[in-house]
């Protein structure tokens, strides 16, 4: 089932999720290196309308890794680009 459809996120190759209070939330890496995220009201996820159009984190990424921040209960995300860089996107 697709949910999201937008030019822009074709090739994903990396997908995650996460929930915190009523709001889901997932990011993923395409095969171009576009770090994305969106997000919807839990208990809507399977209505494509729901979801917040995709938004373009950092582009050239070559992998990215998720950390749970254990205070927050959130999803900490880095990413290394080709530059060999490591960057951390809040």
């Amino acid at each position: 089932m697709q949910i999201i459809s937008d030019d822009s996120i074709v090739d994903v190759v990396l997908l995650g999720a996460n929930l915190a209070g009523n709001q889901l939330s997932i990011w993923g890496r395409t095969d171009a290196g576009v770090v994305f995220y969106s997000r919807c009201a839990l208990g809507s996820q399977s209505d494509p309308t729901a979801w917040s159009a995709p938004i373009p984190l950092v582009t050239g990424v070559d992998q990215l890794a998720t950390m749970l921040d254990l205070s927050t209960g959130a999803s900490v995300l880095y990413s290394h680009t080709s530059g060999q860089q490591v960057v951390k996107l809040q």
